[in-house]
């Protein structure tokens, strides 16, 4: 596992030791980042499910501003402060302990520009709570991009707020993106006609 690209180019990343962490391999990171490399410079990102920090670091790397890192494993938070001490970037972070719905469902800080969602391989029925709860959150900004990571075999459920943009499949892992639209803009109100 390293940095594709950018300043850190090249710099191995740590692992997280003795865990089921699955990291996004370096074939499909590069593909994705291959899309989000012109549009990275200044966005605040989210990374969900951390694990290593692989997607966050990377796009710290490639002149993203900021990056919050959300997993509920001790062992992967620190991996991922080693990983950001190692490569210089901890004034640019920040880690969170905790389960990522509730993360989600309670965040009230400034909006991010990019999510990255990569939770453990499972049923729709979690990806449809986890979509709804970052829809009807303020953690992402209008016109904002959330990337999902999940089996090839898994179509994501059809969420209000959501536009798929793209998917894109590499063996038996899959990358969805989405578009975020909230709600209120989508279905504005139609003004009132005068009496």
């Amino acid at each position: 596992m390293r940095i594709i690209a950018g300043k850190a180019k090249g710099r191995k990343l740590r692992a997280v030791a003795g865990s089921m962490v699955r990291p996004t391999s370096d074939r499909v990171k590069e593909s994705l980042f291959n899309i989000l490399a012109p549009h990275l410079s200044g966005m605040r990102v989210l990374d969900l499910f951390a694990g290593t920090g692989n997607l966050g670091l990377e796009s710290l790397s490639r002149d993203a501003a900021f990056c919050h890192f959300v997993d509920q494993s001790g062992k992967s938070l620190q991996c991922v402060r080693e990983n950001l001490r190692d490569l210089g970037f901890e004034a640019q972070a920040h880690c969170s302990k905790g389960n990522a719905l509730s993360f989600l469902k309670k965040y009230r800080g400034e909006p991010f520009q990019l999510l990255f969602m990569d939770p453990p391989y499972g049923d729709a029925k979690a990806w449809g709570d986890l979509l709804r709860a970052a829809a009807s959150s303020s953690v992402i900004s209008p016109a904002g991009w959330l990337v999902a990571e999940h089996p090839g075999n898994l179509e994501l459920p059809d969420i209000e707020g959501w536009t798929r943009l793209d998917r894109r499949d590499y063996g038996t892992t899959s990358i969805t993106r989405l578009g975020y639209q909230p709600v209120h803009l989508m279905n504005p109100e139609l003004p009132k006609e005068e009496p």
